[in-house]
């Protein structure tokens, strides 16, 4: 997987920045990591990752293997027309924009200054960004400009971390796309038995 190209920035309470793992440090999160087995496979290699930073301290996203893998399935799977929800760093966006089976891909930002920051960087020919909120959106529009019935997956990733708590949040987003979609999933699925399916 690829690392994503977006120059560091700030905008408002956004921030894109470059960090470094050091062989130490990813040894010592990988140690730490293989006593957890319910995080799955968090491993890292040392090197130089970009991550998105909101308020200063919430990291959001990174394009670290252990972020990417969490999202393998679908961007392995996608194809057709696609929806995702969350932009975020932007890197699933990146490794989806590329395969020659996605025809085109509407994502849905609820921040604008994120569109700003991040958003600019991936535009195509496949790509639409929207400004709106996943709960809200009503994709009907876009659908009938793109001569579609159906998405043939939606990918939803608006969360900063992994909680149980969201798990109600999961089914909302699931059942709302349902009739939009044949395929459907979300970042907190994967290597996790316990939550949302």
């Amino acid at each position: 997987m690829k690392k994503v190209k977006v120059p560091i920035g700030k905008l408002g309470e956004w921030k894109v920045e470059r960090f470094p793992v050091t062989r130490k440090a990813a040894v010592w999160m990988n140690l730490r990591n293989a006593f957890n087995p319910q995080r799955g496979d968090r491993s890292i290699e040392p090197g130089i990752y970009t991550r998105l930073v909101r308020n200063r301290n919430t990291l959001v996203m990174s394009d670290t293997p252990a972020e990417m893998r969490d999202a393998a399935y679908f961007i392995r799977e996608a194809r057709g027309h696609v929806l995702i929800n969350g932009l975020g760093l932007g890197a699933v966006l990146n490794e989806v924009m590329v395969k020659e089976e996605v025809k085109s891909i509407n994502v849905v930002e609820i921040s604008e200054e994120l569109i700003q920051l991040v958003g600019k960087h991936f535009q195509n020919g496949k790509v639409d960004i929207v400004h709106a909120n996943a709960f809200h959106y009503n994709p009907r529009e876009y659908m009938r400009t793109k001569g579609i019935e159906k998405f043939d997956w939606v990918w939803h990733d608006i969360w900063d971390s992994f909680s149980e708590d969201f798990k109600p949040q999961v089914h909302k987003l699931n059942r709302r796309y349902a009739h939009w979609c044949h395929n459907q999933d979300n970042w907190m699925s994967k290597g996790l038995p316990s939550m949302m399916r």
